[in-house]
């Protein structure tokens, strides 16, 4: 395709009107917006597949429960599809429904400038956040804090940064004598930035507000688009900001550019070159072993020095119908389907 089409024709090719593959499924139409439709391809090299046809639908938050309750939905794999949390009880209630809550890879994190603000500070405003109140209040306890990059179900997770991460040293009181000893400016407005339509980033800079302001640090808060955020981000037009992700990282390496110094993607202005030499010890490691060594040493150092502040994950939210079985749940959150060992009534 790449010597056919420019990069920018690529997105409105034809071949994406009857592409080609060798997975399980067969394109069959697709109404743009709406919905795909499959047929199983009958030569699928991992075997045959339990029925005939898979309909991939886009459907609206508020809309996803009534589409279960009636039979048009069997499954909500959770991930990259939101479903509101007001609505999880009334599924729980359907005997012909079974609701798991899964650990999320993906998190809720704040871009915070590296710049304006040393190493002293940034871990004074880290330490002043109370994540779990965020988890409560937000998520009505159905998410868990974060300690660090990694969720804790990650290979490469490392237990070791329990004992480094601020995330367990909430403390206001502490936060705030660390800023007076490092004769903090209290007296400036700083400003925080959310996506605008996304409520749940919105209420987490809510709370963030709270927190700043106990600990007597005025924050505004702002909306913006996305693209909008993080040219004010590159441009030292906004000191924090609060994105939110679906992954943490299959492969560490996925997130080197937020460290990479000059980068366009290091929007925290990061300068302290210990992250992207510990990113090009990864790309060069032999082993596995050597690999999540240097992956541990990144994820420690980066929890001490504060240069994110990562702070919690939304529970993924997997519903089905209960004529589907035999599916392994836990990895659809990075779109990983076993569809050939489905069963369906």
């Amino acid at each position: 395709l790449g010597d056919v089409y420019k990069r920018q024709e690529f997105m409105e090719a034809d071949f994406w009107n009857n592409p080609v593959g060798n997975g399980p499924f067969m394109f069959e139409s697709t109404v743009p917006g709406e919905r795909v439709v499959y047929t199983t391809n009958p030569d699928y090299y991992l075997g045959d597949i339990d029925f005939d046809k898979l309909v991939i639908r886009c459907i609206s938050s508020t809309n996803i429960l009534a589409s279960l309750m009636s039979g048009e939905v069997d499954l909500v794999p959770g991930g990259r599809v939101s479903f509101p949390l007001e609505d999880i009880p009334m599924a729980e209630e359907q005997d012909y429904l079974t609701v798991e809550s899964l650990e999320s890879p993906g998190q809720v994190w704040i871009i915070v400038d590296n710049e304006k603000f040393d190493k002293t500070t940034r871990q004074a405003f880290d330490m002043a956040i109370n994540r779990e109140e965020m988890v409560e209040e937000l998520l009505d306890g159905k998410g868990k804090i974060r300690e660090g990059m990694y969720a804790s179900n990650n290979k490469y997770y490392d237990p070791a940064i329990s004992e480094v991460s601020f995330s367990n040293k909430y403390d206001p009181e502490q936060a705030k004598k660390i800023l007076e000893e490092n004769n903090f400016d209290f007296s400036q407005e700083l400003l925080i930035l959310y996506v605008t339509g996304d409520s749940l980033r919105e209420q987490t800079a809510t709370l963030f507000q709270r927190d700043m302001e106990e600990i007597g640090v005025k924050v505004n808060a702002q909306s913006v688009d996305l693209s909008t955020m993080m040219q004010m981000m590159r441009d030292k037009e906004a000191d924090f900001a609060i994105m939110k992700t679906s992954s943490d990282g299959a492969n560490p390496l996925e997130n080197q550019d937020f460290f990479t110094i000059g980068g366009v993607y290091n929007l925290a202005h990061v300068t302290d070159p210990t992250g992207q030499e510990l990113y090009s010890k990864i790309a060069t490691a032999l082993t596995e072993e050597e690999e999540k060594k240097y992956t541990s040493e990144l994820q420690l150092w980066q929890a001490d020095a504060s240069c994110y502040y990562f702070l919690y994950a939304p529970d993924i939210t997997v519903i089905y119908n209960n004529r589907l079985s035999n599916m392994n749940t836990s990895d659809m959150s990075s779109s990983v389907f076993d569809y050939w060992n489905w069963k369906v009534k």
